[in-house]
């Protein structure tokens, strides 16, 4: 059984590899941070009626607001939204830069 130290020593390295996971995701972000919540947000309230299994209001938030939508959209898949109810239930749970 490990000792207290030894578990302190794990918890330390597992904040670490967390610490750094959070950041290679902000690093990697395709916009600023309020602009990619604001996303999340709004797509999460228009999807409340339903998906159409498109990125349509996704989108149109991207062009709205003149983000690199090509840089946008492969981020967005990149953390499991591939259609406007992906996006506002995916993304933020998967993303450790979001969180």
């Amino acid at each position: 059984m490990p000792n207290q130290s030894e578990k302190e020593r794990k918890k330390q390295l597992l904040k670490s590899v967390k610490a750094a996971e959070k950041l290679k995701a902000e690093s990697e972000l395709p916009g600023s941070k309020e602009d990619l919540k604001e996303l999340l947000d709004w797509v999460d309230q228009r999807v409340g009626d339903g998906c159409d299994h498109t990125m349509r209001h996704t989108r149109e938030f991207i062009r709205e607001r003149g983000l690199d939508e090509e840089r946008v959209i492969e981020w967005l898949r990149q953390y499991g939204g591939y259609c406007d109810c992906e996006v506002a239930m995916n993304v933020e749970d998967s993303c450790p830069a979001m969180k």
